[in-house]
């Protein structure tokens, strides 16, 4: 006789925004997400195998996904938390996108 025996972990709250870029949502489903999901922007999502959270700016930064942090940033992104946490791991190149998108995006209309 086999005895099977599972383990389920307690997860927070899951990010539609993880989830887009996890399974590569092509760029207008990733816009569509965050513009009905706005309040997951800049929410820090832990599951970095050490357990480091980091917001979604980050994650796309990292990711070298260029209008994927144009899209946050024309959002509501928070750059400056994520320019402090680039800034404590040592991820010049990040830093530098994310600056660099912040000075490009248009005017938001109001």
């Amino acid at each position: 006789m086999w005895i099977v025996q599972t383990q389920s972990a307690i997860a927070g709250p899951r990010s539609p925004l993880v989830a887009a870029l996890r399974y590569e949502s092509p760029l207008p489903k990733f816009v569509e997400l965050v513009k009905e999901h706005h309040s997951w922007i800049n929410y820090r999502d832990g599951d970095l195998p050490d357990g480091v959270a980091m917001s979604m700016l980050s994650r796309c930064a990292i990711g070298n996904l260029t209008n994927h942090v144009r899209v946050l940033i024309e959002n509501g992104a928070d750059t400056a938390e994520a320019i402090r946490w680039h800034e404590e791991y040592g991820t010049d190149e990040a830093i530098a996108l994310i600056k660099h998108a912040a000075q490009i995006r248009p005017t938001l209309k109001k």
